[in-house]
């Protein structure tokens, strides 16, 4: 146990005491081997992957202002909901094994991705850190640049401004340092320090677009959609670092054979999840031509009678050779080999095949046009 008692407390009562560092980079609690502990997180990542999970067949149950979920169907799992920020840290001490990161948040806090392991780009919330200024700001380094020509200036990227779309050039000596509002100060100070500008950091702790520009010159953020940049009337002038939610786990999980074994069989369960989301399954038939070349016509011995029948086999076999040709062709692009099977009495065939769902408004009017129904 670990107590804290005033200094005064201690020299009245005449104890001895001892300075006691714990480092806790090399930390490490051992967590029960024949459980997996998951750090989910909360606030803005956490519907997105409760969707991804419950398509996984794994349902959290959440009790009213409980943040400990369940899985009836496995309750060798360890579930605590938690800040995106926690995390980190429990995955490197090793009393969590798996859980969602960030990219940005994985270096903003400096973790190795040795200690902790991106096992699978979810591609869910992507967002970039971006640097987003008021346009009296945009305005202000105009005019300065107009005056300075020959000044020295800290390009960034292209803004959104309608109109001109110019550069904000930035002044990079000024009689104060200019105020950079952040959540990231790792990545904001790294920014600045490549680009030598003379700046401080605002430390935030949410709500980041209002600080500008009374309390910032500008920001540093996440920013996904650029709404909440619109609605505070800043505009997106750099962007420096993409980012999505990573499923991750603890070295000292993977470390051990079992949990690791079971780590990989959730992996391939989210990657069939988020696989299926982007695909299609499409199946069709063609029913054979009419092709009088295939006509097989001989007179009937001792008579004057000539009998005409169609060669079925090769009309069935005309019919898949134009299927073939479709997916050859790239017109029916197949993720994997099409089934394709005779229909009854082989009137035609049918066509199984699962395609990128983003191509079907293009595939569906060429199937049709190639004699597809169904």
């Amino acid at each position: 146990f670990l107590y804290f008692i005033g200094e005064d407390a201690l020299s009245s009562a005449k104890i001895e005491t001892k300075v006691i560092v714990v480092q806790m980079s090399t930390y490490h609690v051992t967590s029960d081997p024949e459980k997996i502990f998951w750090a989910i997180p909360k606030g803005r990542m956490y519907e997105n992957l409760v969707t991804l999970l419950k398509e996984a067949n794994i349902e959290l149950k959440v009790l009213d202002r409980s943040l400990r979920p369940t899985v009836k169907s496995m309750p060798h799992w360890g579930f605590k909901l938690l800040k995106p920020r926690a995390i980190g840290d429990m995955l490197l001490h090793g009393t969590r094994d798996i859980g969602f990161l960030g990219l940005d948040l994985i270096h903003e806090q400096k973790y190795s991705t040795d200690d902790i392991v991106p096992v699978l780009n979810t591609e869910l919330d992507p967002a970039s850190i971006v640097v987003a200024a008021p346009q009296a700001l945009i305005d202000e380094a105009k005019a300065e640049r107009a005056a300075n020509p020959d000044g020295k200036w800290i390009k960034t990227a292209r803004g959104e401004k309608a109109g001109d779309g110019e550069f904000l050039d930035i002044p990079q000596t000024r009689d104060r340092p200019l105020l950079v509002a952040t959540e990231y100060p790792v990545l904001a100070k790294k920014w600045i320090d490549d680009r030598g500008l003379n700046a401080e950091i605002v430390q935030s702790s949410g709500a980041t677009e209002v600080y500008p520009p009374e309390d910032a010159d500008f920001i540093i953020d996440n920013c996904s959609t650029g709404t909440t940049l619109q609605a505070n009337k800043l505009y997106k002038v750099d962007s420096f670092f993409d980012s999505s939610t990573h499923f991750v786990a603890s070295k000292y999980a993977l470390a051990d054979p079992k949990k690791r074994a079971e780590i990989e069989d959730i992996k391939m369960l989210f990657v069939s999840v988020l696989k299926a989301r982007q695909s299609s399954f499409i199946e069709f038939n063609m029913i054979n031509d009419e092709d009088a070349s295939l006509l097989k016509c001989e007179k009937l011995d001792g008579e004057d009678k000539v009998v005409c029948t169609m060669d079925v086999a090769s009309k069935v076999a005309k019919t898949e050779e134009k299927i073939r040709k479709l997916v050859e062709e790239g017109t029916l692009p197949s993720l994997g080999a099409p089934t394709i099977s005779r229909l009854h009495k082989d009137a035609g065939v049918a066509c199984k095949t699962l395609v990128k769902r983003k191509d079907l408004p293009s595939i569906l009017p060429l199937i049709k046009a190639a004699g597809g129904s169904g």
